[in-house]
Parts: C-alpha cells; structure tokens; sequence
C-alpha cells in the first residue's frame, strides 16, 4: 500500500470515528435526564479522541512520504478533520450547559 492510499485509509477511519461522535454529540442534546446527557458527552469526546489519534497517525506516514502531493492532500484532509471535530466541541459545550 502505497503512502496516499494509507493516508486515504487513515481519513476514512477517523471518518467513522466523526460520525460515531456527532452522533453520541445530538443524543447528548437531546438527552432528558444530565446523567443520560453526561453519559453522550462522554462517549463523543472518547470518539473525538480516537479520531484524533487517527489523524495523528497519518501525520506520521505523510510525513514518512516524499510526495509533496501526498502532503498536501492530508493537510486539507486533516483541516476537514479538525474543523469537524471543532463543531462537534462546540455542540458539546452547549449541550453541557443544559
């Protein structure tokens, strides 16, 4: 497998891991006890934090490439990354405030 590909893989893991997090992040909204509301918050921020260590995996393979083009397509992919898991924060930090 090839460092782009790789890379590719790593996206589409923390992806899932997104995902699993916006939704963990809505159920915590929406949530009608603060226990069941922790609860969510809990397990989004522990889906955030897989994505992340994701990411930074495949922070350590681009930077093992040396393909200019294989960096530059992570860093705009780990921008996407970061900036969904700012939005999610920030669903979570209004949701903690119910």
């Amino acid at each position: 497998m090839g460092f782009l590909e790789h890379v590719l893989e790593k996206y589409n893991e923390a992806l899932e891991e997104l995902m699993g997090a916006q939704k963990y992040a809505m159920d915590a909204c929406h949530a009608k006890t603060a226990e069941e509301r922790t609860r969510y918050i809990e397990m989004s921020r522990d889906e955030l934090k897989h994505a992340d260590n994701i990411a930074h995996m495949a922070d350590m393979v681009a930077d093992g490439s040396n393909d200019e083009s294989t960096n530059i397509a992570w860093k705009a992919l780990r921008m996407h990354i970061e900036d969904w898991s700012d939005r999610i924060r920030e669903k979570l930090d209004r949701a903690a405030k119910k």
